[in-house]
């Protein structure tokens, strides 16, 4: 195998268990970049050292590109890069599926990562369909955004985002009573509301077409969707998190919009 000089190093040193080290990544890189330009400093210190996390994303990430030459990673491996805020995971909640995560965007699947520590972080992740291949960065001051906002009073924000309910902290006081609107931009700290701002204008309109991209309503036109666009179903206190394909031709909505925007839409 190219860049090995014997298989029997994978043979021997095959050790999923284990934590990677700074040699395996430079084999592992070597075995799957033809021709690869990516080196990593070894030394006799280094060589058999845990390489850091993010050192090995940042190098899997660059061999990745390199693999894609002019294509795109969505194109040549249907990966992309997301912006996720972790909202619970599977060893906290047992109605979530096993090794999964529950997030803003959805439910998503992961494997060898502890993502607890993740929970109301916000992460930049490559992912491939709902799989959760890499984290890339995080961010402990999060917002989240056009999400169903229940109830508000001067202990707890209650909403409802990504087919889950949480309940945060109030930590602006009155503050947060003064959204009258039903979707809203919610900021989060630590298990607390740091931030809230309606998402935008209510209006109640027909659907008339919905893809992908964009959303039409009649009497009012076609906008383009918001990269959080959430779409909810709320019927007698139960909240349902769905899909754009789940908007129905002629369905009446509750739907928001900021700067031509669309930010919701609310099943009535």
């Amino acid at each position: 195998m190219r860049g090995t000089g014997t298989t029997d190093f994978y043979a021997e040193n095959f050790m999923p268990k284990d934590t990677l080290t700074v040699m395996q990544a430079q084999y592992i890189l070597d075995a799957i970049v033809p021709d690869n330009t990516t080196r990593i400093q070894i030394t006799d210190e280094n060589r058999n050292q845990p390489i850091s996390y993010a050192l090995w994303v940042e190098l899997y990430m660059r061999a990745l590109n390199e693999l894609a030459e002019e294509y795109t990673l969505a194109e040549a491996f249907s990966m992309e890069e997301v912006s996720l805020v972790v909202l619970a995971t599977s060893a906290q909640n047992s109605r979530l599926p096993q090794w999964s995560i529950a997030t803003d965007r959805g439910l998503y699947f992961f494997e060898g990562m502890n993502m607890e520590q993740y929970v109301d972080v916000g992460v930049r992740a490559l992912v491939k369909g709902t799989h959760v291949v890499a984290l890339i960065s995080e961010n402990d001051t999060p917002t989240l955004h056009n999400v169903y906002v229940e109830a508000i009073d001067a202990d707890s924000v209650k909403i409802f985002v990504g087919g889950v309910w949480r309940v945060y902290r109030n930590e602006i006081g009155a503050a947060a009573a003064d959204i009258s609107s039903t979707i809203a931009d919610v900021s989060i700290n630590n298990g607390a509301v740091t931030g809230i701002s309606s998402s935008g204008e209510e209006n109640l309109g027909v659907i008339a077409n919905a893809a992908s991209g964009y959303v039409e309503i009649s009497g009012f036109g076609r906008f383009e969707m918001h990269p959080q666009f959430g779409v909810y179903a709320i019927e007698s206190g139960i909240a349902r998190w769905m899909s754009v394909d789940d908007l129905r031709h002629s369905a009446e909505v509750l739907f928001v919009v900021r700067d031509d925007i669309a930010r919701a839409v609310v099943l009535q």
